[in-house]
């Protein structure tokens, strides 16, 4: 078992800082060892990485640590699967995800349906995290405008 496969599996929210300080891990982008911090994402509710020396966030994401979890209840987020299953191109902009990795944009799984409602039940899509962005922020404020809408 490599390092990072061992880190994949201890890091959480609670631990992140701590355990790469002191397996001195070093940000793929500066090479700055141990010098992270975390930041929120409200969009997802996740929780990142960020390089404090350099600024770049998900300095891990090569190395696949990209969000961090804080207990045990836990989003299905098995990126590999669902490009198995649906293609290895972004369901948003068509790219793939070779072309899409050499720009250092990362894949994320897209669920369909929103997650906080619906759970694990509908498909999902691999969605570059440029689309992803844009398709949650989309789904939002659909969301809100049909808030108060009977149907």
């Amino acid at each position: 078992m490599s390092d990072f496969e061992r880190i994949r599996g201890e890091i959480t929210r609670d631990n992140a800082v701590d355990l790469l300080r002191q397996h001195q891990v070093a940000c793929r982008y500066c090479g700055c060892i141990g010098d992270f911090e975390l930041f929120d994402e409200p969009a997802n509710n996740g929780v990142g990485l960020l390089c404090h020396h350099c600024g770049n966030r998900h300095p891990l994401m090569d190395e696949k640590i990209q969000w961090l979890r804080g207990d045990t209840r836990r989003r299905a987020n098995d990126i590999a699967r669902v490009m198995q299953q649906c293609g290895t191109f972004c369901y948003g902009c068509g790219q793939s995800y070779e072309k899409l990795s050499n720009f250092r944009i990362g894949f994320h799984v897209h669920h369909t349906r929103p997650f906080a409602d619906h759970g694990e039940q509908y498909p999902k899509i691999p969605m570059c995290s440029v689309c992803h962005e844009i398709n949650s922020a989309t789904q939002r404020f659909m969301r809100r405008l049909m808030d108060g809408v009977d149907d």
